[in-house]
């Protein structure tokens, strides 16, 4: 539309110069007024479940789906999918949390199209001393192997030697296996290694409290439902730590900030940070359906609508239904400052091109554009909007 009317008004002698200065003006002038209009999306899960049913096209379960998640973990919250075992789709939250810190080396990595070690179920092993000698990691392999499952190592250091058996068995299929470094500075890697070892529901393992890999067991490793590690971050999912423990964990680490009232910001932060780690959540959100189509359609409902949330969380929210442009352009009606006749047509474009949403939502519902969009121009609320399934003027929000 503002193309079209455009080129005619440069057709008829105005300058196209004067028309993009009118035309940016008004863009301004309702990009400020659609601000003042926005209201801020609580993270209330009803709130959250009206925007999540108006971008999942009126889906009750995706938007139950979908409000469940946001309204617990936020707009900042970690969505992962997974194949549901029934027909239905459903969301489970987990225990999860994500390290800045990758794969010891991407010989390492499970998918070689995207360089990504993915473990299912794996075996967790949290040592606190660096792994140098074949012997110390072989028992552990062993033992793994003989469970069928995979295996996740983190260690301050797997050298050379140790990680060339672990790629060995890997690459032989004998164990999908994975290593993760944790060289935090100034030795606080035995403490995020002993947060991991909370976390996961292993033991820790280290010569200084007379433990030693080489009689490791296997109910002293521990455990998560999936395992994601790239070359710069490692990400578990459904965590199988005990809760009291990460919760005594947690306090142990706050008690540091609250007791020691030297510690300076730098260090408060490192500590608050660790707090938050452990406290982390994720949501697993299982995809069910008939056939594999159905399944891609649901889970791309289901991340359309995700994002819409949170973009409304992040920005807030506008009446629908083509109102709030018809609303935040009526400013444009009254005195504007532009300096001729050409800038102030540019103006007029853009505001005529506000109500086309407008309009092509009444043509679609066969109903009467001109009178509506008038009626809807004398209105001064601007939450009020056409709602079409019922045919009248009211509260989009509330509706």
């Amino acid at each position: 539309e503002l193309i079209r009317e455009g080129i005619k008004a440069i057709e008829y002698g105005m300058h196209p110069i004067d028309l993009k200065i009118g035309m940016e003006y008004a863009h301004k002038v309702i990009v400020e007024e659609l601000r003042k209009m926005t209201r801020t999306l609580s993270t209330n899960k009803e709130d959250i479940h009206k925007v999540a049913m108006v971008s999942s096209n009126f889906d009750p379960k995706i938007s139950e789906i979908v409000s469940k998640g946001l309204s617990e973990l936020g707009k900042t919250g970690f969505f992962t999918f997974d194949d549901s075992p029934y027909s239905h789709s459903y969301i489970e939250l987990s225990h999860g949390i994500t390290l800045s810190r990758g794969y010891v080396s991407d010989s390492l990595a499970t998918n070689p199209v995207n360089k990504m070690a993915e473990l299912d179920n794996p075996y967790i092993l949290v040592a606190g001393e660096k792994i140098i000698k074949v012997s110390q990691i072989a028992p552990v392999i062993d033992l793994v192997k003989q469970t069928g499952r995979d295996l996740l190592i983190f260690c301050p250091d797997l050298q050379h030697e140790p990680l060339s058996t672990v790629i060995y068995n890997k690459n032989k299929n004998l164990i999908r296996a994975c290593a993760v470094n944790i060289p935090w500075q100034a030795g606080e890697e035995q403490e995020m290694l002993k947060d991991i070892a909370v976390i996961t529901g292993a033991t820790f393992i280290d010569n200084k409290v007379k433990k030693s890999l080489k009689d490791i067991k296997i109910d002293e490793l521990g455990s998560c439902i999936r395992a994601t590690i790239s070359a710069l971050d490692t990400q578990l999912i459904g965590a199988k730590g005990q809760k009291e423990k990460i919760q005594q964990r947690m306090m142990e680490v706050l008690n540091q900030i609250e007791l020691n009232k030297e510690l300076n910001q730098t260090r408060k932060n490192e500590l608050l940070e660790r707090i938050n780690r452990m406290r982390g959540m994720v949501g697993i959100i299982y995809i069910g359906g008939e056939t594999e189509a159905v399944k891609n359609e649901t889970r791309d409902k289901i991340i359309d609508s995700l994002n819409a949330c949170k973009a409304a969380l992040d920005k807030g929210v506008l009446p629908g239904g083509g109102a709030a442009l018809i609303h935040a352009s009526k400013r444009l009606l009254g005195d504007i400052e532009l300096k001729n006749p050409d800038q102030y047509y540019g103006a007029t474009l853009v505001h005529a091109a506000t109500s086309i949403p407008f309009k092509m939502i009444m043509h679609n519902a066969t109903l009467n554009f001109k009178k509506l969009c008038y009626d809807l121009q004398e209105v001064n609320d601007f939450w009020i909007g056409y709602n079409v399934m019922n045919k009248k003027f009211e509260n989009m929000w509330e509706a």
